[in-house]
């Protein structure tokens, strides 16, 4: 059971480093469907230059 608390966790903590890029939360509001907030979500981590 912890296990998957403690996945549940990073999970969130993810989409919650996600929202903070505004270019991702601008393509998250966009999104018109589940399959279109999924390929938001999936999409590797941006890279500060």
């Amino acid at each position: 059971m912890r296990h998957f608390l403690n996945e549940a966790v990073e999970a969130l903590a993810r989409i919650a480093r996600l929202l903070r890029d505004q270019d991702t939360a601008k393509k998250l509001r966009a999104s018109r469907d589940a399959q279109a907030i999924y390929s938001v979500l999936a999409l590797p981590p941006a890279r500060a230059a």
